[in-house]
């Protein structure tokens, strides 16, 4: 895949030249041979096929040091024990012979007043005539100065220039004590100040002037920016006409990256970037308009609402190959019916009257997927005899029942740690899966639903030691 990719990067470079492919992938040797070609293989054929003068040569991993140079830290760069030599000779400047160098002292002050003369005398010989500048103006005024006046006075330009740029005193005190703070730069001045420490920061450089810079990968030298100053620095960046101009995460972190630097930084300018008020005032979204919510309202009682759903298709075990799970929404309480796949519209409405209403009675919602035993006229009519508000969820949108869903995704991950190699005696361990998930504190409540619903925590192996604690009851 390098490979190829590799040729059709420099493909205006190497085309018809003679090319010596070193990799560690040997079958790549072969690749103009292969026998039976699939459809990656022949792509692959294709562009080598383009160069006919390239030999693939093969060398083993582990002596393949100079794989990848460019992704790596400079002061981890493998040593060079590559099979090619670069015999290009490279460009020289020796400062001797820069014919521009000192090129005012050389020629002197006044060379562009000599070569305006010759060039002025030479126009004027071409021509046959001197130049008479007085006709270009009319009522031209003649002044005479006297011979011993030189005509031009002695002047001098600038050989050369610079700007000096600096930042303010107060300005410096402020990032030097700023770094005392930061525990990163703190230590990182530790190890400056300590000569036989190792290059722990080795690439981090202490400036004459006290700032910290941090060297990149490419060599590029960036401003470390301690803890206390950064979102100074963001908003700077981010706010400031002249920069970012509120733009996107991708152009803030782009020029802020470019000249200063600190760990996570990606992390913080997007964070900075996600909120900030006038982006989130003035910039539209894109994206299609939000759905009406209907969030599922909190019940008053346990088992007022419940959602329940199938767990089809199982291996067949002690008759069974399906698991019907009923869950409460108040409590978390769970339940785990056994049943078949084959179940009708009437089994089920057995089930949940023999396992919901004739021990938690009638609930007022049942929140279920659209499966034929839910949505028939069957299951319609039980719900309307007993008042009871069949919901069912949008196609194809099961975070509806998410409840119901996840606690399918537990016990399915449960029983595949206890079946056993023949997968047919999964049964046997449904009823101890249901006292451990209905014994745990849950997630979204903080207690265990056996507690929530019961008023006691069940007691069980771990448990015989220490009386688990419950709701107190009136002595009276």
């Amino acid at each position: 895949m390098a490979l190829k990719e590799g040729l059709i990067k420099f493909q205006p470079y190497i085309e018809g030249e003679t090319i010596l492919a070193v990799t560690d992938h040997a079958a790549l040797q072969w690749s103009k041979t292969f026998q039976n070609v699939n459809r990656r293989l022949l792509t692959w054929g294709t562009v080598f096929s383009a160069y006919p003068k390239l030999q693939i040569v093969h060398r083993a991993g582990r002596v393949h040091s100079n794989v990848d140079p460019i992704s790596r830290l400079r002061r981890r760069i493998p040593f060079q024990s590559g099979p090619l030599v670069d015999a290009t000779k490279h460009i020289i400047l020796d400062p001797e012979e820069d014919p521009l160098k000192d090129m005012y002292s050389t020629l002197g002050s006044r060379f562009e007043e000599k070569l305006l003369k010759v060039a002025s005398n030479f126009v004027a010989q071409e021509s046959g005539e001197i130049a008479d500048y007085s006709l270009i103006i009319p009522d031209t005024l003649e002044l005479k100065l006297p011979d011993d006046s030189p005509t031009f006075s002695d002047y001098h330009t600038s050989e050369n220039y610079s700007i000096i740029t600096s930042i303010s005193s107060d300005e410096l005190e402020r990032w030097r004590s700023a770094y005392g703070t930061d525990p990163t730069t703190s230590k990182i001045l530790k190890d400056d100040e300590d000569e036989e420490s190792g290059e722990t920061f080795s690439q981090y450089q202490v400036r004459e002037n006290g700032l910290i810079y941090f060297e990149d990968w490419n060599g590029n030298h960036r401003l470390v920016v301690p803890s206390t100053l950064r979102v100074e620095i963001m908003s700077e960046i981010h706010n400031t006409i002249t920069e970012a101009a509120h733009g996107g995460y991708a152009k803030t972190y782009n020029r802020i990256a470019a000249i200063y630097y600190w760990p996570r930084m990606s992390r913080d300018i997007k964070k900075y970037v996600g909120t900030c008020d006038i982006c989130q005032k003035a910039k539209p979204r894109r994206h299609a308009p939000v759905g009406m919510l209907q969030p599922i309202p909190i019940p008053s009682q346990p088992f007022e609402v419940v959602s329940m759903d199938f767990i089809p298709e199982l291996p067949v075990s002690n008759g069974y190959d399906n698991v019907l799970v009923i869950v409460d929404k108040l409590t978390k309480y769970a339940l785990f019916i056994l049943t078949t796949t084959t179940i009708t519209e009437k089994g089920t409405a057995e089930l949940f009257f023999h396992h919901i209403i004739t021990q938690y009675g009638i609930p007022r919602q049942v929140i279920s997927d659209r499966d034929t035993r839910w949505k028939g006229e069957f299951w319609k009519e039980i719900c309307n005899r007993m008042g009871i508000k069949r919901s069912l969820t949008t196609a194809y949108h099961p975070q509806a029942d998410g409840q119901t869903e996840i606690m399918n995704q537990t016990l399915e991950i449960s029983l595949r740690a206890y079946i056993g190699p023949d997968r047919d005696d999964w049964t046997s361990s449904l009823d101890g899966l249901a006292l451990s998930y209905n014994s745990t504190p849950h997630t979204a409540t903080g207690f265990a639903p056996a507690y929530l619903l019961r008023g006691y925590v069940l007691i069980t192996e771990s448990s015989f030691i220490h009386s688990p604690e419950s709701i107190p009851r009136p002595t009276n």
